[in-house]
């Protein structure tokens, strides 16, 4: 099976109505003759064939995809989990009380080639740097906080000190 994108087909449509054959168009931007021959016929594309099938509409993908970018761009980059959950919930109130389906995420994602996966490494990393003063005065916040809960645990834990009791037998407490 000849895996093409939507541009490829496009373009293979473009080069047709530009005079060129079918077969040509077909081989030099590589998608499939009779696929070609279907889509100038006037049949719709996969994704707008099963868009009745999708959990979510179109623009609450559209909005999911672009609150998954706002994130990353804030430096709190969403996690697959989340994401799916967050979709779920969506999906759930559309009606469909079993949430987003196991493959869900895979789809969304060739649906939205603009949102990559980071590996965790590249995270951490990114963690690891931040400068900003916000972060920065949070930082030695939480290290002057934890400085100051650290020395009343040891301030505590003291050894107790003995106590004598002037009495007549010299007990000791």
């Amino acid at each position: 099976m000849t895996k093409f994108t939507e541009k490829d087909m496009r373009t293979a449509i473009q080069a047709v109505v530009e005079g060129s054959s079918v077969n040509k168009a077909a081989a030099a931007h590589g998608v499939t003759r009779s696929t070609l021959q279907d889509r100038i016929k006037g049949t719709t594309t996969p994704r707008q064939a099963n868009e009745h099938r999708q959990k979510l509409s179109p623009i609450q993908e559209k909005r999911l995809r672009d609150w998954i970018l706002v994130q990353a761009d804030l430096g709190c980059p969403v996690s697959h989990q989340q994401v799916r959950h967050f979709a779920s919930q969506i999906a759930i109130r559309n009606g469909f009380p079993d949430g987003v389906g196991k493959h869900w995420l895979e789809s969304f994602m060739d649906r939205n080639q603009d949102i990559k996966t980071l590996p965790v490494q590249l995270i951490k990393a990114f963690f690891m740097l931040l400068t900003m003063p916000a972060v920065q005065l949070v930082k030695q916040v939480t290290s002057r906080w934890r400085e100051w809960r650290e020395s009343c645990r040891r301030r505590w834990r003291r050894p107790k000190i003995s106590i004598i009791v002037n009495s007549s037998d010299g007990v000791r407490i």
